[in-house]
């Protein structure tokens, strides 16, 4: 008995792997290369998430120039900044075929110190830092392999000791160190290697907006505060045009008009009804940063169609507006029946003055 139901799974299992072969082929019968690559490449990282959800994801990615190529940098979700492990090996060796190099440790070298003649540049202490390589996941979902981007100065240094000692013979290495000399000089201008990649990734008006948000909760009802992070960031960058601010990490400033704003000319305008919605709707605010969206966008994207409208017609108001003045009266003029608000001059020194025009400069 129990040889007849054996003989029958194999029977039943042959005929499924046959089914399936035919099946496979079927589905991929007048699919494209390049198709079925990119459904392959969906599968996997499909697979890889479902596998590996807790590794942290980039909320900002940017490319740092190393001569005619570029490094791969990305700020995670817990303000982790890294370099894409593929791309820094790429930059530093510029060829696809390589003989790895031991240290005088006897351990393998990373690819980006592949060079023999570097050996003698690489001290205890950087060799050591090598060691730390983690997986994280692009903003689009890939998996990839990064490092610190602490190490990218003294990688930089072991290349340009290198050259000055006259050790790099080939004239490729010889223009990768020159290279990497040009990358001091630029993360010395930037003051730090974390000063560097925030402005090359949008970091910095990251850190700028979580700063904002923080300031003027206190002048939004606790209902909202949630919704007013979803408003689109030109709504931000023009109330500080128009005050002359800068909008940067540190900025320290009372928004208690900013606050009149959101509360009298956005939430106050909506129906009883969409309010209601909107406090059983409220989005939870999140720990950690929020993802930088590119170009800053004039059409709000909150998920409620009428707050959408709404936020939008007010942005379009400020980028309309040359000042102040000019702003309360096209205010005024789309909600007659709200209290207006005074906007007031800062306490602090102002920065200097903006020379960013409006994005359109007439008066409703």
């Amino acid at each position: 008995m129990t040889s007849k139901s054996g003989d029958a799974k194999k029977h039943a299992q042959a005929m499924a792997a046959l089914g399936a072969a035919k099946g496979g082929k079927a589905r991929f019968k007048g699919v494209s290369k390049a198709d079925r690559r990119e459904l392959a490449r969906n599968a996997a990282l499909a697979r890889w998430r479902k596998q590996v959800p807790s590794v942290p994801r980039a909320i900002c990615e940017g490319q740092i120039p190393l001569g005619r190529t570029y490094l791969d940098v990305a700020v995670l979700e817990d303000g982790t900044r890294v370099v894409a492990e593929r791309q820094l090996g790429a930059a530093f060796s510029r060829r696809d075929q390589i003989h790895l190099s031991r240290s005088t440790t006897g351990k393998r070298l990373p690819r980006f110190l592949s060079v023999r003649r570097l050996k003698p540049y690489i001290t205890p202490e950087f060799e050591a830092s090598l060691a730390q390589i983690s997986v994280f996941r692009t903003v689009d979902g890939s998996p990839l392999q990064g490092r610190p981007v602490s190490i990218i100065p003294e990688l930089c240094r072991v290349w340009v000791r290198a050259l000055d000692a006259g050790d790099l013979r080939e004239f490729r290495h010889q223009g990768i160190a020159r290279d990497a000399g040009a990358l001091l000089e630029v993360i010395a201008e930037s003051k730090g290697i974390d000063s560097l990649v925030d402005a090359r990734t949008s970091f910095d008006e990251v850190q700028a907006r979580d700063e904002l948000m923080r300031m003027i909760d206190p002048f939004i009802p606790t209902d909202f505060r949630g919704w007013t992070r979803r408003f689109p960031d030109q709504f931000f960058r023009q109330i500080f045009r128009l005050e002359s601010w800068d909008l940067r990490p540190g900025f320290v400033q009372p928004m208690p008009y900013l606050g009149q704003l959101v509360t009298n000319y956005i939430f106050g305008q909506l129906p009883s009804g969409v309010l209601d919605e909107l406090k059983k709707t409220a989005p939870v605010i999140e720990a950690g940063f929020r993802g930088a969206t590119g170009t800053p966008a004039l059409i709000a994207e909150t998920g409620n169609q009428f707050l959408d409208g709404l936020v939008t017609a007010i942005t379009s108001v400020l980028c309309t507006s040359v000042d102040n003045h000019i702003l309360q009266t096209n205010l005024a003029k789309m909600f007659p029946k709200a209290r207006p608000i005074r906007l007031a001059e800062p306490e602090g020194p102002r920065t200097k003055a903006s020379n960013e025009p409006p994005l359109l400069a007439l008066e409703l």
